[in-house]
């Protein structure tokens, strides 16, 4: 006499914020009359249900995730070392917006002019500019300061990040 063993799927649906959540279980009477009832992913992925011993479970090993963590730890790094030159340009260009922003921008000379960013870098912690990267230009009325300059950080031993920014503003002077 073999015994038989039964398998009843119940599916329940509910609707909650418009969006439907599909709730599934699967009973399955084992032998010796034990009622083992599999809900979730296994229910719904109609697992083989009889295999579920430890040589059948799946997932990382050490050595992936060793990958995932050095990858992850790189990518950290860069970022961590490269975003504060993005800060630093972003407050660039406020000061240049700044600067130039003032009504008598077009009547100061040159030096006053690049004593006033030199003033606002230090202000905002700006460290390590090279003034000489800012040049002015007076053409026929038009007021153009640029500020182009690149830089460089050391990421890993002879590895290096060099970015590169572009600052431009100008006004009709009075």
């Amino acid at each position: 006499m073999t015994k038989k063993r039964s398998l009843w799927s119940i599916n329940e649906h509910f609707e909650s914020f418009s969006n439907a959540v599909f709730v599934s279980a699967v009973v399955v009477q084992r032998p010796q009359n034990k009622l083992t009832v599999f809900t979730g992913l296994k229910a719904l992925a109609g697992i083989n249900i009889k295999g579920l011993s430890m040589r059948n479970q799946k997932g990382a090993s050490a050595l992936s995730i060793m990958v995932i963590l050095f990858l992850a730890a790189s990518i950290l790094t860069i970022v961590m070392k490269i975003a504060p030159m993005f800060f630093d340009n972003m407050t660039i260009e406020k000061v240049l917006k700044d600067i130039g922003a003032q009504p008598d921008i077009a009547e100061l000379s040159d030096d006053e002019i690049i004593s006033a960013f030199s003033k606002r870098f230090s202000i905002n912690n700006i460290r390590n500019f090279d003034l000489k990267s800012i040049v002015i230009k007076r053409d026929d009325g038009l007021l153009t300061i640029d500020i182009n300059y690149e830089k460089r950080e050391n990421i890993f031993k002879n590895i290096d990040a060099i970015v590169s920014f572009e600052n431009h503003f100008e006004t009709k002077a009075q």
